[in-house]
């Protein structure tokens, strides 16, 4: 027997050295040698109680890569299983009886959690009445024409009482218990915006944000004619009055 490992570990030697004999020794196999008992390969087992081996170096590479990787996949395969039998056990606990229904059940509190949120942003106290008011708002702005200050001013009676969608800069702000009186400049020019209009708007909630001086907004609402407002010398300025069922930010714009 030990002369038999005596002759693999020779073996082994002369291969090792006609491996680095130059290039006509290097296009020669080259090979491994393994023992079954104990299992391994040479230098890594040093004594075979067994005949030692030959393999080709090539193919026993290509052997041990697709036994890696075989064993990887089975790995995978195994913590894959532990992960969905502690899913499903999650699931159960939770009260479902597949992880299908408990997912689904986990989707539809964050999708409801998600509305809750924007529905709170907005000034509404739950997602059904943030959800109305936006239906309502779509059904507006299907109605709503978007006429030009000039045509408002110079056509009131015409447009009285139409469901109008204008977008300009707030140049006034103010807030009371009646709700929000904005000045608002309706006509973008190159040079910024002009052409005041007077807003009455009734806020949804006192957690809704409010709108600031030079906020650029967007709003749906009926046009209720002209309306006068006493200006800085006194005099009164007659100007088109909206009364906004919806105000948007938008945006900021310049003072």
């Amino acid at each position: 027997m030990s002369a038999r490992r005596g002759v693999g570990a020779a073996i082994f030697a002369i291969t090792a050295v006609m491996a680095a004999a130059g290039p006509a020794r290097a296009q020669q196999p080259q090979y491994w040698y393994y023992c079954d008992d104990p299992k391994g390969y040479f230098p890594y087992v040093q004594n075979c109680k067994t005949n030692w081996q030959e393999r080709e170096a090539a193919s026993e590479t290509f052997r041990l890569q697709q036994e890696a990787e075989k064993a990887r996949r089975e790995e995978a395969a195994r913590q894959e299983k532990k992960r969905r039998a502690a899913e499903l056990a999650a699931a159960k606990a939770a009260g479902f009886p597949t992880v299908e229904a408990w997912r689904a059940a986990q989707e539809a509190e964050r999708k409801s959690q998600a509305e809750l949120k924007a529905a709170r942003a907005a000034g509404y106290a739950d997602a059904a009445a943030f959800e109305a008011a936006l239906n309502e708002r779509a059904d507006l702005d299907r109605r709503a024409t978007s006429p030009s200050y000039d045509d408002l001013a110079r056509n009131p009676v015409q447009h009285n009482g139409e469901v109008v969608r204008l977008v300009g800069r707030v140049i006034e702000a103010v807030y009371d218990a009646a709700g929000a009186t904005l000045r608002i400049e309706i006509t973008k020019t190159n040079y910024g915006w002009k052409d005041v209009i007077l807003c009455v708007y009734q806020p949804v909630s006192e957690q809704e944000p409010r709108t600031l001086q030079n906020d650029v907004v967007k709003l749906w609402g009926i046009f209720n004619g002209i309306a006068s407002y006493p200006t800085i010398s006194g005099q009164a300025a007659q100007v088109p009055k909206i009364s906004a069922r919806f105000l948007e930010r938008i945006g900021a714009g310049q003072s």
